[in-house]
């Protein structure tokens, strides 16, 4: 049987009078002590404990790894690194709301959520909506390039904040077009397009071109059934442009996807097709 523990509790406003006179603090930095191993010190270092001023408080003072600590914290019960699943038992279904949990604590820093926006369509079928707008079931399918921002990014709505969060490809140098192609949340006819080019001042593409088609499977950059609907248009910095009375083989015409091209490159902040549901 294990002798009773003599280990007597120090009440806190007692710990210094009871210790700091009697006695060598023998983990102390100044006296040569090091911290030789440990085993996690993702939030804050291990060699904080042999400080030997008292600890500090920063409060809404942050580092790469969270909120600034003076002592030693290690990371959560879990090693930090991306998880995904494909939900298969839950397609065919419509979802409005969903609650993520975690088990027992712990950081998480993005959650995501891939499916396919379910539109709420106008009662009107003569009613002009914005066919590919991500809300609406929209989707940026492929793309020529993305160096500096995604292609998904054309379809949000609002025009942003900066440009970062628009889609901007790399320079080039030469004969060269940059292309986006986008799948329409709905069949339907073009009314009118709308390329926003906001915060890109001296990146926005010299021309701007746009093509249509319908299409069962995902159409390739190069597929025949392309229809050209706008023919290269002059672009500008920081400027939101309407095409309507520009636009060609449209009207009674009802297509499945559009295409932007931009020549050469450069950077387009939004990509709307407005038009009825076919």
């Amino acid at each position: 049987m294990a002798p009773p523990s003599t280990a007597r509790s120090i009440p806190v406003d007692a710990i210094d009078s009871t210790f700091t006179s009697k006695y060598t603090n023998l983990i102390s930095a100044p006296l040569g002590s090091k911290i030789l191993a440990f085993s996690d010190e993702w939030f804050a270092a291990a060699s904080n404990l042999i400080t030997p001023t008292p600890p500090i408080r920063k409060p809404g003072v942050f580092t790469h790894a969270g909120a600034w600590y003076d002592g030693w914290e290690t990371r959560r019960h879990n090693t930090d690194q991306r998880h995904g699943w494909e939900l298969g038992s839950v397609t065919e279904k419509a979802y409005t709301h969903v609650r993520l949990l975690m088990y027992p604590d712990g950081g998480i820093a993005r959650f995501r959520l891939y499916g396919i926006a379910v539109p709420v369509f106008p009662a009107s079928a003569d009613a002009v909506f914005e066919l590919s707008a991500t809300v609406m079931g929209g989707v940026a399918t492929s793309c020529s390039d993305q160096h500096f921002g995604t292609k998904d990014n054309l379809l949000l709505p609002g025009r942003g904040k900066d440009m970062g969060d628009g889609w901007e490809t790399k320079r080039t140098r030469g004969e060269h077009v940059d292309w986006t192609i986008v799948k329409l949340g709905a069949k339907g006819e073009i009314d009118h397009l709308v390329i926003d080019t906001a915060h890109f001042r001296g990146n926005f593409p010299q021309k701007v071109q746009v093509f249509a088609g319908s299409f069962e499977a995902e159409p390739g950059h190069e597929d025949a059934a392309w229809v050209e609907v706008l023919e290269p248009q002059k672009s500008g910095p920081d400027k939101e442009q309407e095409y309507k009375a520009e636009l060609k083989e449209v009207q009674g015409k009802a297509y499945t996807h559009a295409k932007l091209v931009i020549i050469p490159d450069g950077g387009v902040k939004r990509f709307r097709v407005f038009g009825k549901k076919a």
